[in-house]
C-alpha cells in the first residue's frame, strides 16, 4: 500500500469509530431512561459513548482538514503547475493551497515544478506568494538548481533574487556549488 493512502484510510477508521461511539451512546442513553434495574451502568455507558464520540470527532476533524489540505489543493496545485495552467494556480491559492505545495509523496513542490516547465509566469507568482526557492526536491535540488540547467537565465535571476529576500546577509548557494565545496575540502584533506 502506498503511504499516500494512510490519511484516507485514518479518516475511513475515525468515521467509523464516531459512528460507533455515537450508536454507543445513543442506546445506552435511551436504555438508560427505559431500564431501572441497569440505569447506573448505561449512563456510565453512555457517558463513555459520548465522550468517545467527542474525542473521535475531534480526531476526525482535525486529521481530515490536513487531508483536504493535501489531497484538495496541494497536490492539484503542483499538477498544474506541472501542466501550466495558471489560472487553476491562481484559484487554489486563493482557495488556501500553500505556495511551498509538495505533490504527490512529496517529490517536489510546485516552484521547482514550474521552473522544471520553464514557466516564468507561475514562477512569478509562487514566489510573490512566498514560495521558499530552497526547498528541495528528493533528489536534493532546490529550484535554482532547475533553474540553472535551462536556457532562462531570468528563472535563475529570480530565484536567486527571492533567496536573498529571504536571508539577506548570507551567500545563495546551489547543490552544484555545495558539491564543488566538498571536492576542495577533499583535496584539501591531509593523510594521516
Amino acid at each position: 500500500m502506498a503511504p499516500e493512502f494512510v490519511p484516507f484510510i485514518a479518516v475511513v477508521a475515525l468515521v467509523f469509530l464516531s459512528v460507533a461511539s455515537l450508536g454507543v451512546f445513543v442506546v445506552s442513553a435511551l436504555l438508560a431512561v427505559f431500564s431501572e434495574r441497569w440505569k447506573r451502568a448505561f449512563k456510565i455507558t453512555a457517558a463513555i459513548g459520548g465522550a468517545s464520540t467527542l474525542v473521535f470527532g475531534a480526531l476526525l476533524l482535525l486529521l481530515g482538514s490536513g487531508v483536504y489540505q493535501q489531497y484538495f489543493l496541494n497536490e492539484p496545485m503542483v499538477t498544474a503547475a506541472s501542466q501550466s495552467r495558471i489560472k487553476e494556480v491562481i484559484e487554489l491559492l486563493d482557495r488556501g493551497a500553500s505556495p511551498d505545495s509538495y505533490g504527490i509523496g512529496y517529490v517536489e513542490t510546485a516552484l521547482i515544478v514550474a521552473v522544471r516547465s520553464e514557466r516564468e509566469d507561475i514562477v512569478t507568482l509562487l514566489l510573490s506568494r512566498g514560495a521558499d526557492p530552497e526547498l528541495r526536491d528528493y533528489h536534493g535540488g532546490t529550484a535554482l538548481d532547475y533553474a540553472e540547467k535551462t536556457d532562462k537565465r531570468k528563472l535563475a535571476e529570480l530565484l536567486r533574487e527571492a533567496a536573498r529576500k529571504k536571508r539577506p546577509n548570507q551567500p545563495v548557494e546551489t547543490t552544484r556549488s555545495l558539491r564543488g565545496l566538498h571536492v576542495s575540502l577533499k583535496s584539501m584533506a591531509c593523510p594521516i
